[in-house]
């Protein structure tokens, strides 16, 4: 899968690139987190999501 610039990435919820890092969001509820690389954000993403949304970490 190629993605492109604007494309959104439900596996990792809706994020965007800023000057203070990336930052994050739930698609599931009101989280947000702000992270230093893409990467890191993924990790914490998952983490939330494994923790608040079992159901939908199982199918991410």
């Amino acid at each position: 899968m190629t993605v492109r610039d604007g494309d959104e990435q439900p596996w990792t919820g809706n994020h965007t690139q800023s000057e203070e890092g990336v930052v994050g969001r739930c698609a599931f509820c009101t989280w947000s987190a702000v992270a230093d690389s893409h990467t890191a954000m993924v990790e914490r993403y998952q983490d939330h999501l494994r923790e608040t949304h079992p159901d939908a970490w199982l199918r991410a």
